[in-house]
């Protein structure tokens, strides 16, 4: 059976994302890749993105800037 991971983007990279929900995603690296991350504040964004190895290009500061699915 070949299980592919779910590429997902987070929308939201405040305190519980980075304490709770980003840190679960991480550690199942063999269900989960952050594939994108969304997030007002430009600091968080770029400090979370680098955190969790989300390409530059794929940090959006608008949830309707998130694109519905990757290639």
């Amino acid at each position: 059976m070949t299980s592919e991971r779910v590429r997902l983007g987070a929308v939201g990279a405040g305190l519980v994302a980075q304490a709770v929900h980003l840190p679960i995603l991480l550690a199942r690296g063999d269900l989960f890749e952050v594939a994108a991350l969304c997030d007002l504040s430009p600091g968080t964004l770029e400090a979370v993105g680098e955190r969790c190895d989300v390409a530059s290009n794929r940090r959006y500061g608008a949830a309707a800037d998130l694109p519905a699915a990757y290639d």
